[in-house]
C-alpha cells in the first residue's frame, strides 16, 4: 500500500492544476515531506486528515468532502 503521493497526484484528487498544486504546498495546504530542494511528496494518511477536517461538522463547516474527491482519493489509497 502507497504511504506518499507526488505533488502533483494530490493536485489530481483535489482537481487542481500542477501549478495551483505547489502553491497549496507552499501555502501550507497541502502535507508534504521535503525530500530535497525541489522535490517534495505528500503523505496520503496526512491529506486524508486534511480532507477530513475539511469536510467536518465540528469546524462549523456543513459541506461534506465532494465525492469526486473522496473518489479519487480511494483510487490512490488502493493502488
Amino acid at each position: 500500500e502507497r504511504q506518499t503521493i507526488s505533488v502533483e497526484s494530490a493536485g489530481k484528487i483535489l482537481g487542481c492544476s500542477r501549478p495551483k498544486a505547489y502553491q497549496l504546498v507552499h501555502q501550507g495546504l497541502i502535507p508534504v515531506i521535503k525530500l530535497g530542494p525541489h522535490k517534495y511528496v505528500v503523505p496520503l494518511a496526512a491529506l486524508m486528515r486534511v480532507l477530513e477536517r475539511v469536510g467536518s461538522k465540528d469546524n462549523g463547516n456543513t459541506k461534506e468532502c465532494p465525492p469526486h474527491i473522496k473518489a479519487n482519493l480511494e483510487e490512490y489509497t488502493t493502488q
